[in-house]
């Protein structure tokens, strides 16, 4: 975490066009509630800059995620777009799985994590909320 954040802030002071950094943080939890996890996903648009990290709530260390893609699925008149975004997991310097979202505007209808040796899926999709600090809170969980 010290690690990204000290990379992201070098980044910020060293790039005269870079604009300001947003964070989206998802909380994620799967049916049963035995996978919960915290998806974020930072922005610099000026740039055109995506990055993401996720943690599971019983462990202290985020993953790096790396963007891969965005795919519009539907095109909605008068309403935002669907979408499909794909994030692969990167531990050790190689791919071990791969995060799918389905989106649109603020909504996220489906988070699934495919294993890159395996090839199981995992449905992830149930979005719980942040508390005031932007913290997960898996209520209930």
């Amino acid at each position: 975490m010290h690690k990204l954040l000290a990379f992201l802030f070098l980044a910020a002071i060293s790039s005269v066009h870079a604009g300001e950094l947003s964070v989206d943080t998802r909380c994620l939890s799967d049916s049963k509630k035995k996978i919960n996890l915290e998806f974020r996903i930072y922005t610099d648009s000026d740039i055109g800059w995506v990055g993401g990290q996720l943690r599971y709530r019983q462990s202290e260390k985020y993953i790096q995620l790396t963007y891969k893609s965005t795919e519009t699925l539907r095109e909605v008149e008068d309403r935002p777009w669907e979408f499909q975004h794909t994030w692969l997991e990167i531990l050790n310097g190689a791919i071990t799985g791969k995060y799918e979202m389905v989106s649109q505007g603020a909504i996220i209808y489906k988070f699934t994590y495919t294993n890159e040796t395996t090839g199981k899926t995992v449905d992830i999709s149930n979005e719980t909320y942040t508390d005031k600090t932007g913290k997960c809170t898996w209520a209930n969980a």
